[in-house]
């Protein structure tokens, strides 16, 4: 009885110890299996991040210039507009009209502001007609904009882009759109005041009008890292400043939006709570754990500039989503270890077979980690350093691989001189060097009109084993993103049309040449009769007269730099300081635009009124030339029209 006892005993403490070094191997193994994975996880999307925001930040400033450059055409459309409506009051003004004047404008709607009595201010008259009789005094930073118009003119609130008598707020939707239909359709809101009849014309474009190119690019692009990186679920941009004024306790009502580009939807981001503070000082990626559809994700932050952060909902690995049911299996895993080794020692082997198993498991989700990281680059290499500093090739792969250069993991290495041309070599020689002192290390290569981005990442190695040191390459064809780049910074200075500077170009340029020269004048030329040219013939006749026009002013003012600013207003900064040359210059202007423009056969005359300011005599800054060469303009206007008019008006 008492050695049954004792191996009844002894059987219970072999099963206690054995479950609990099974329970404590399990449970290390797995730990570390998912601090590794999240580690490998977050090193991939940090190294991701950086060609992944450079991409991006390119496509992003293609989609932001295209909305500059229409903030500044509604400008000139709505200052038209208000011209032709100058004599009509509000209680003229119909449905049938507006549809009017929305069609020649090129306008998604139409609608009219005006301020009562009580000091509120409505929705008068519009094509939508769900929204007349709308108050805006719930509208927020909306409604302030809108009192300033009425009672200053200007608008100084700092949302959107404003001038003189005219405002446009940042893309928002159409609310009664949204709660008919429950999508929500962004558009641009641009409100001129109509000083003689004290009404705000407010003119609204459907995004899809002028940013389709460079929203449907970057929508692509996006959607395209959310497909073909498999860590990836959803991405998009975020406008942190919209966000932060969604997120105040007592907001007033906004119809700003939160997510602008990807397929990351705003009510999603807004489901996740994310306080602001996250979102605050944001200079390197950063990683929030959230939810979605009951499943555990992160969210990866990575800034694009002070005000927009791309957002990527990123999936976390199997072991985390997992937690729960991994520790049930533990235990029960553990005990049944330890009942088998109580009885029959010899079975000890299943534990570190299962053990080993689940190493081999560790490794193929690594392994598939690792293709996918491969599926990125469009090339990658491994690069080791001999004793003497020579560089060698251990592996390659990727599509821009030739087969006589390729080096697999069971081939003999080759030295970079078999694998690589005297021109890369001598571009890659300094970096690989630094990437061998253990810096991370980028940069770009050409070869024959082809751009390369290029990424060395030193792998650490145990010393004590005397191996040689490497790095891991990856290269990038960025060639479509450089010409991009160069396409997008020509359009930012140069008029679409006729090939002209344009506005941005002259803010640009001023400053330097008023540095350069001592005495210069500026030109402002507006067309006399070109309005009719339009109404009568339409825009098509009306853009290739501009281009003809333009093409007189450059053949006359080959020495001076040229701008269109508007439709069909341009400026011209001169050198000249003699006034005999100023006046001389504008006679040749007057005549060379009189003459008879031929366009598809029909014959067409339009004049040009010329206002002319002189620096240093009528102003200091481009404002007041700017202000002085206006007024000047108006007033040969006012003399007959096809003159010009010299400083300022008395």
């Amino acid at each position: 009885m008492e050695v049954h006892r004792i191996k009844r005993q002894r059987t219970l403490e072999l099963v206690i110890i054995s479950f609990l070094i099974a329970l404590v191997m399990f449970m290390t193994i797995y730990f570390f299996m998912v601090n590794k994975f999240n580690e490998s996880q977050e090193e991939f999307l940090e190294f991701l991040s950086s060609s992944l925001k450079v991409s991006i930040e390119e496509n992003y400033k293609f989609a932001y210039y295209n909305e500059s450059d229409i903030e500044e055409d509604l400008y000139y459309r709505l200052k038209d507009l208000s011209i032709d409506m100058k004599n009509i009051p509000l209680k003229d003004i119909d449905l049938k009209m507006l549809n009017k004047y929305k069609k020649k404008y090129d306008l998604s709607q139409l609608a009219i502001l005006e301020k009562k009595k009580d000091g509120k201010v409505y929705i008068s008259k519009s094509t939508v007609a769900a929204e007349v009789g709308a108050d805006t005094s719930s509208w927020g930073y909306w409604n302030d904009a809108f009192i300033q118009l009425f009672g200053m003119g200007s608008v100084s609130i700092n949302k959107g882009y404003g001038k003189e008598d005219y405002w446009v707020g940042p893309k928002s939707y159409l609310y009664n759109e949204f709660r008919k239909t429950g999508r929500k359709h962004y558009y641009k809101f641009a409100y001129y005041l109509n000083e003689e009849q004290n009404y705000l014309i407010n003119g609204i474009i459907d995004e899809e009008k002028y940013s389709y190119d460079g929203a449907e690019r970057l929508n692509k692009l996006l959607n395209q890292y959310s497909e073909k990186v498999n860590s990836i679920e959803m991405i998009g941009i975020i406008d942190k400043d919209n966000w932060i004024t969604y997120k105040e306790p007592k907001r007033k009502l906004t119809y700003d939006p939160i997510m602008e580009f990807g397929n990351l939807k705003g009510k999603d981001f807004i489901s996740f709570g994310i306080e602001p503070a996250i979102l605050s000082n944001l200079e390197k990626v950063k990683f929030h754990p959230v939810k979605y559809n009951e499943k555990n994700y992160k969210l990866a932050f990575i800034p694009l500039d002070k005000h927009k952060v791309i957002c990527a909902l990123v999936k976390k690995g199997y072991f985390e989503d997992n937690e729960i049911l991994f520790i049930i299996i533990g235990i029960v895993l553990s005990l049944f270890v330890s009942l088998i080794t109580s009885i029959i020692i010899n079975k000890e082997q299943v534990k570190y077979n299962k053990i080993l198993n689940m190493e081999k498991d560790r490794l193929n989700t690594i392994e598939q980690f690792k293709d996918a990281l491969l599926n990125v680059p469009d090339y990658v290499f491994r690069c080791k350093q001999r004793t003497d500093k020579s560089f060698y090739i251990v592996y390659n792969d990727g599509r821009l691989v030739k087969e006589k250069n390729y080096v697999s993991q069971d081939m003999e290495p080759k030295s970079m001189e078999e694998v690589y041309s005297n021109k890369f070599i001598q571009k890659a020689s300094e970096p690989l060097q630094k990437a061998f002192n253990n810096e991370k290390i980028s940069y770009e290569y050409e070869n024959n009109n082809k751009f390369y981005e290029v990424i060395l990442i030193p792998v650490s190695k145990d010393k004590g084993k005397g191996e040689d040191r490497e790095v891991l390459g990856f290269v990038n064809d960025v060639t479509k993103y450089v010409d991009m780049s160069r396409k997008s910074s020509y359009m930012a200075y140069h008029d679409e049309l006729t090939g002209l500077y344009n506005r941005h170009s002259f803010n640009n340029d001023f400053n330097k040449i008023k540095d350069e020269n001592g005495n210069f004048g500026i030109y402002y030329l507006d067309l006399d009769g070109f309005k009719e040219v339009n109404d009568n013939y339409g825009h098509k006749i009306g853009d290739k007269v501009l281009r003809q026009i333009s093409d007189r002013l450059k053949s006359i003012n080959e020495k001076d730099r040229l701008y269109r600013i508007g439709g069909d207003e341009f400026i011209v900064i001169t050198k000249r300081n003699n006034m005999d040359e100023h006046k001389d210059i504008a006679t040749k202007t007057i005549a060379a635009i009189k003459k008879t423009v031929k366009v598809d056969e029909i014959e067409i005359r339009v004049g040009v009124s010329i206002g002319i300011a002189l620096y240093p005599q009528d102003g200091q800054d481009k404002e007041e030339l700017i202000n002085v060469a206006d007024k000047a303009m108006y007033e040969a206007k006012r003399q007959g029209k096809n003159t010009y008019y010299i400083g300022r008006v008395s």
